[in-house]
Order: C-alpha cells, then structure tokens, then sequence
C-alpha cells in the first residue's frame, strides 16, 4: 500500500533495407515512460506513455519487388490501466 514506482525505457530501431536492398530508412530511438501506483495490497494503478517525445520515423519497411511500402510509427499514445488482485 502506498507503494509506487516509474520507468523510462529507450528502443533502437535501426537501419531498415526495403525488399530490393536499394533503399533504407534512418536510425532512431524511441522512449517510453511509465509510472505505477499501488492505492491498496489488491489494487494498482498504472500509466503509460508510448513514444514520449512523439517522434515520427518509418517503423518497417516490406513488400514484393515492386511494390514497397514503408509503416509509419505510431504518435505519443497514453495507457491508463488499473490491476485488482483478489
């Protein structure tokens, strides 16, 4: 009870080729923070933040020869959850 914690974690994503090995995208890393809280011995609460700073970059590359196609990354997104032991 009255417990509480926070985390910070950075990915690298690096260098990504395309299907024909012709074309890459950039490095990056992307951060996520979060933060828990425990309200009593069965109930938590916990927040999260994906993408903290809301960075843009390509997150996959793929497709047939021809046809490529690069996947945007997703933006900043918050999680809110709670957890109940019984």
């Amino acid at each position: 009870k009255g417990a509480w914690g926070a985390s910070l974690f950075g990915s690298y994503l690096g260098r990504v080729a395309n299907y024909d090995n012709d074309a890459w995208t950039e490095a990056t890393w992307r951060f996520n923070a979060g933060a828990r809280y425990d309200i009593t011995d069965h109930l938590r609460v916990s927040v999260s933040i994906n993408n903290l700073f809301d960075k843009n970059y390509w997150a996959s590359v793929g497709g047939y020869p021809g046809s490529n196609y690069l996947v945007q990354s997703v933006p900043r997104t918050f999680v809110l959850s709670a957890t109940v032991d019984f």
